[in-house]
């Protein structure tokens, strides 16, 4: 009991602070089940011990930009009761350590080594091996990859590029098709100039030049949002007579990198009716202060709390690569507090992460007030991880980039790289805003036209031409 006024008293004289703390309550199965009332006051105890120690982390760096990375609800309470507590207190320990990264009081090298300590190896193993296989450790879905047969000693003496990514290689590609975690990648650079990846798939439209009525291509067969797509705009004009449905197919394939989707760039314009919205990422918070570390689209969220009036806007994520939730937040108070009815998405293959989460939280909870519509290509699909560490480590021929997420983030989709779906299809930014002028009714929104477009693309496509995995029936 003493513990748990302890805990109630933490969170009474705290309250403000940890209303914004997503912090962890909710009972374990195996201690809610728990069949004898000593063990139950001895368990229980000890449970709210860890949640103290936890939250107490929490309050005393309250005004420093942190995540505990592991949080504790991740770790299943359904086990049995000593390996609950062992999980438990595993995952409270390297939530501090992350966090001791993420402040800074561990850095670069330093980091690598601590995470290698962490890890038994043979004393014969390479340091740069023990390396990769340490930074591993620290993914997010490692317990899921090691019950589908991973084993990180697999690596212990592996010498080639071709090695690493033949044994790497089945666990992030599904029998399906489907990627495990687009957040999750290595590249192997080796000194004879040759680069090797681990392969990851996303789903691509592969459109037709055949456009009909909704009603017509449905009676040849065509199936709605699976072979037939709503596409009203296309090279410059408006389709009439009813012929704004295109026939196409949905594959899963790999990534082209020589494809360029669009400009990196923020933009802010508005017009009598509408407001453009153009930005690249979604920033971090500057640490203790409610900015973002970007004052030029700082800047453009605090116009966009005062463009009362405007009948829309339109938010261009096209090649955003992502960041933090926090900016999004911002994004959806600032459109409430102008009190603009109408959100239009302009998305493509290029928005990842929360360029993802975006358009797919935008009808349920960014902007439940207003109407939203989806424009364009489906999102890159990278919903499934957040956070990621970027290690580079060299071997005696080459270098390996691994890029690992840490942070678990719950999917708003089925499958990783399905990525947000459009309510109103393009293939490209030319078509994209020349639906919104449609839609909007609103011809001083400006286009992008065809000519400025092929600088990026130079007539390629999104995907690798023959790394098509499987057509989606």
């Amino acid at each position: 009991m003493k513990t748990r006024i302890k805990w109630t008293a933490l969170l009474l004289d705290n309250i403000d602070k940890v209303k914004n703390i997503r912090y962890w309550m909710e009972l374990p199965e195996c201690l809610s089940s728990c069949q004898s009332y000593k063990d139950y006051v001895e368990y229980f105890s000890k449970w709210i011990d860890i949640r103290i120690e936890w939250l107490d982390f929490c309050l005393e760096n309250y005004d420093r930009r942190f995540k505990l990375v592991n949080n504790l609800s991740v770790v299943d309470g359904n086990l049995p009761m000593n390996q609950y507590f062992i999980k438990l207190e595993q995952a409270l320990d390297d939530s501090f350590f992350k966090s001791k990264k993420e402040f800074g009081e561990i850095k670069g090298e330093d980091y690598i080594l601590a995470l290698v300590s962490k890890v038994d190896f043979k004393s014969d193993v390479k340091l740069e091996n023990r390396k990769l296989e340490a930074a591993f450790k620290i993914h997010n879905k490692y317990d899921l990859l090691v019950k589908e047969g991973f084993d990180l000693h697999k690596m212990d003496y592996m010498t080639k590029p071709e090695e690493f990514i033949n044994y790497l290689q089945p666990f992030f590609l599904s029998k399906e098709g489907y990627p495990r975690d687009l957040h999750t990648g290595v590249t192997i650079n080796s000194n004879d100039g040759n680069s090797f990846r681990i392969k990851q798939t996303s789903r691509y439209i592969v459109f037709n030049d055949e456009y009909g009525s909704k009603e017509k291509l449905k009676k040849k067969g065509y199936i709605e949002d699976v072979t037939m797509f709503y596409y009203p705009y296309h090279d410059g004009k408006f389709w009439t007579s009813g012929n704004d449905w295109r026939t196409g197919r949905q594959i899963m394939a790999f990534q082209n990198y020589n494809y360029r989707e669009s400009e990196v760039s923020n933009l802010y314009y508005t017009t009598k009716e509408s407001v453009y919205f153009k930005f690249w990422h979604f920033p971090h918070p500057v640490e203790g202060a409610v900015e973002i570390e970007d004052e030029e689209l700082e800047e453009m969220i605090q116009k966009l709390a005062k463009e009362k009036g405007k009948k829309n806007v339109i938010f261009d994520i096209t090649k955003n690569t992502g960041g933090d939730a926090y900016t999004s937040n911002r994004i959806s108070k600032a459109v409430k507090e102008a009190g603009i009815p109408n959100v239009f998405i302009v998305m493509d293959k290029g928005a990842f992460s929360c360029g993802d989460h975006f358009p797919l939280g935008a009808k349920s909870y960014l902007f439940k007030e207003q109407k939203v519509t989806l424009i364009g290509y489906p999102t890159k699909g990278g919903t499934g991880s957040g956070d990621q560490e970027c290690f580079i480590i060299d071997f005696k021929d080459f270098q390996i980039d691994a890029d690992i997420a840490t942070m678990f983030v719950n999917s708003e989709t089925e499958h990783e790289g399905w990525g947000a779906t459009p309510d109103v299809y393009a293939d490209d930014l030319t078509d994209a805003l020349g639906a919104v002028r449609f839609l909007t009714g609103d011809d001083e929104i400006k286009p992008f036209e065809t000519e400025q477009r092929k600088q990026f693309n130079l007539g390629k496509k999104r995907w690798a031409e023959n790394d098509t995995i499987y057509e989606i029936k």
